[in-house]
């Protein structure tokens, strides 16, 4: 049975990274969604659990959230299997359905990345943002010259956030003694 028939809930391809950790695995690994339902995700591995394997999953969200999940190991395609059909090798994880709240915000959002990545796909390819500095410039700038932030903007998105951990201060204070 291919993939896209395993659930009734609808696919989003979005590419999202995760942390998973089961019985299989000694560590915990990280891999990226290849899409995602409000029943499961599909995840690109070339080291998958064994079917029916707990996992425990926590995907970081493009809003800079993250969510915790679990789910069973329920397909798997290596990467023999992949390179015949000419897809991803990886494996399905069905979500439990206690976390049905979740599910179904985890699925919005999936749906506007995913109506968000259509939209870029279809959108010229360069866009007009505004003027640029100086009074005797060349004009509107484009995408090209756009920083990310600049970007995301432009295209309606979410400012992309920045990578790795976050930053963190500690005051020791002073007394006047």
């Amino acid at each position: 049975m291919d993939d896209d028939q395993r659930t009734p809930a609808q696919r989003f391809d979005v590419t999202w990274r995760a942390r998973l950790r089961c019985t299989d695995w000694v560590t915990v690994i990280r891999v990226a969604t290849a899409n995602v339902s409000r029943g499961g995700a599909f995840f690109a591995s070339t080291t998958p659990p064994r079917l029916g394997t707990r996992l425990a999953i926590e995907l970081e969200l493009p809003d800079g959230t993250g969510a915790s999940l679990r789910g069973e190991c329920v397909h798997v395609r290596t990467a023999a299997e992949a390179r015949v059909q000419g897809r991803r090798p990886g494996f399905g994880v069905k979500f439990d359905p206690a976390h049905a709240v979740d599910l179904m915000l985890l699925e919005e959002m999936a749906r506007a990345a995913g109506a968000a990545k259509a939209e870029a796909a279809t959108a010229p390819a360069e866009v007009a943002v505004g003027a640029s500095s100086g009074a005797a410039g060349p004009g509107p700038r484009t995408i090209h010259g756009l920083s990310p932030i600049e970007v995301a903007e432009a295209l309606g998105q979410p400012a992309p956030q920045p990578a790795g951990p976050p930053a963190i201060g500690i005051d020791f204070g002073t007394t006047y003694t």
